[in-house]
C-alpha cells in the first residue's frame, strides 16, 4: 500500500483582557488531500487480487469565541466562562476500486469449485465502484458554559456543560454510497481541584456524564466470502457516565507519588439493526463500548542523589486496566442471513515500567541526560486486538510487547 497525504491549516486569534473580562476570538481554516493506492492478494481459497484505492479531500473553516467573567462582587472567587464555535466542512472521496475477478469457477457438482483457466490476476475496474465520486457537507454550532468558584485559597469547584461535534466522512477501504454521519455529544461535569496541603498534597476529582447522538464507532464486518473489514459506522444513541480521582503527594522535596483511578459505565441505547431477507437482529444490547470500565495508575519519582554536575532520578510506574472489547460489534453473513459473532475480549492487564536516569549534565552549551529502562518488567501477556476471520478460518490476536530493556542518551543544545 502507498499513501500520499498533505494538509494545510491556518488559525488567527485575538486574545485579550479588559478589566475583569478575559476573551479570545478567532477563525480557523483547514484543507487536506490524500491518495491511497493498494493491491491485496487473498490467500486461497479466499483468493483473488483486489485494490480498494481512493482519493479524498477535505475543506473546513470555523469561527469561535470564548470569554471568562469574574464579577467584582465575588472578589475574583467566581469565574463564569462562555464559549461558542461554528464549523462548516466539506468532504469528497473518489473510489478507484479494481479486481482481477475470481480465480475459481463453479465445479461439476453443487457447492464445489475448480480453478478458472482464464484467470490472469490483472486488475480491471470494478463495475460501479471505479471513478465513483461522493461528497458530503457538515456543519455544527457547539458551545460550553462553566461556573467555577474558589472555596478558600487552595480549592476550586466547578460545573461545566458543553456540546461537541465530530464531522462525518467516508470509509475509504469499505465502499459506501453514503457517508457515516456526524457525531454530537452533550457533557456535564462536576469537579474540584484542591491543594489540600499546598506544595505537599493535591487532590482532583470529577463526576461526568456524556450523551452521544450518532456516535462514531469502529465495527468489524465479515462478508459472505469471508473477507473481514473494519469500518466506521454510527450508533443511534449512547450514554456514558463515571468519575475520576487523582492525587499527588510530595512527602519530601525529592520524592513524589501520583495516584489515579477512573471508572466509566454505560453502553449503547440504540444501535443499527442487522436486516436480512427474513431475519432482523436487534443489536442494541449486543454492541459494546471498547473502553475499559476501570483504569488505575501509580507513579513514583525519586531524586536519589543530587550532585553539583547531575541529578540521579528513579522513576517507576504501574498501569492497570480491566477487560475491554476489540470492536463495538462483529457481524457477518451465514446462509444469506445476518449473524453476530462473539466479541473478542481484551484481557485485563497490569504493566510495570522502571527507569533509572541521570539528568542535567552540562556539556558545552547543551545538556545531557541518559537512562536505563525496563518496560513491562513482569512480562505481562496481554492482547491488544483481535480478528475473527469467521468462514475464512482462524481467530487471530495481536499482543503487546513483552518485557523489554534498553538505554537512551539525549543531548539538547
Amino acid at each position: 500500500a502507498h499513501t500520499d497525504y498533505s494538509q494545510w491549516s491556518q488559525e488567527l486569534q485575538m486574545v485579550g483582557t479588559a478589566n475583569n473580562v478575559d476573551y479570545a476570538v478567532g477563525a480557523y481554516y483547514f484543507s487536506d488531500e490524500g491518495e491511497f493506492r493498494n493491491r491485496a492478494y487473498g490467500a486461497q481459497p479466499i483468493g483473488g487480487v483486489t485494490s480498494s484505492s481512493y482519493d479524498n479531500e477535505t475543506e473546513a473553516w470555523a469561527v469561535f469565541g470564548q470569554t471568562t467573567i469574574r464579577p467584582e462582587m465575588f472578589e475574583d472567587k467566581l469565574a463564569v466562562t462562555l464559549g461558542l464555535r461554528y464549523t462548516e466542512e466539506e468532504k469528497d472521496i473518489k473510489y478507484l476500486y479494481q479486481n482481477a475477478g475470481s480465480p475459481f469457477v463453479p465445479g461439476p457438482f453443487p457447492r464445489t469449485f475448480r480453478t478458472n483457466p482464464d484467470y490472469t490476476g490483472e486488475l480491471v475496474p470494478t463495475a460501479g465502484r471505479y471513478d465513483v465520486k461522493n461528497d458530503a457537507q457538515f456543519s455544527n454550532t457547539s458551545g460550553n458554559a462553566t461556573v467555577a468558584y474558589d472555596v478558600g485559597d487552595a480549592t476550586n469547584v466547578y460545573l461545566r456543560y458543553a456540546t461537541g461535534y465530530r464531522s462525518g466522512g467516508f470509509n475509504g477501504e469499505v465502499y459506501s454510497a453514503s457517508p457515516f454521519e456526524e457525531e454530537t455529544i452533550e457533557t456535564l461535569e462536576l469537579g474540584f481541584k484542591s491543594d489540600v496541603i499546598p506544595a505537599v498534597l493535591r487532590v482532583n476529582g470529577a463526576l461526568f456524564g456524556y450523551t452521544f447522538d450518532d456516535q462514531q464507532v469502529s465495527q468489524i464486518q465479515v462478508d459472505a466470502n469471508g473477507r473481514t473489514s473494519s469500518y466506521i459506522g454510527n450508533a443511534g444513541k449512547s450514554e456514558r457516565w463515571g468519575g475520576e480521582l487523582e492525587a499527588q503527594w510530595l512527602p519530601t522535596d525529592d520524592l513524589m507519588f501520583s495516584l489515579s483511578y477512573s471508572h466509566i459505565d454505560g453502553d449503547f441505547d440504540k444501535y443499527a439493526p442487522l436486516v436480512g431477507p427474513t431475519t432482523t437482529i436487534n443489536t442494541d444490547d449486543l454492541a459494546k463500548r471498547t473502553s475499559p470500565s476501570n483504569m488505575a495508575s501509580a507513579i513514583a519519582d525519586w531524586v536519589v542523589y543530587r550532585a553539583d554536575w547531575a541529578e540521579f532520578i528513579f522513576h517507576s510506574e504501574v498501569f492497570w486496566q480491566s477487560k475491554s472489547y476489540a470492536s463495538a460489534l462483529w457481524t457477518g453473513t451465514y446462509n444469506g442471513e445476518p449473524y453476530v459473532y462473539d466479541q473478542i475480549v481484551l484481557d485485563q492487564r497490569t504493566i510495570v515500567n522502571l527507569r533509572l536516569g541521570m539528568e542535567g549534565v552540562q556539556i558545552g552549551d547543551g545538556y545531557l541526560r541518559a537512562g536505563l529502562w525496563a518496560k513491562n518488567l513482569t512480562d505481562e501477556d496481554y492482547n491488544t486486538f483481535g480478528v475473527n476471520f469467521a468462514t475464512g478460518g482462524p481467530i487471530t490476536e495481536q499482543y503487546g510487547n513483552g518485557a523489554t530493556y534498553g538505554m537512551d542518551v539525549t543531548y539538547e543544545f
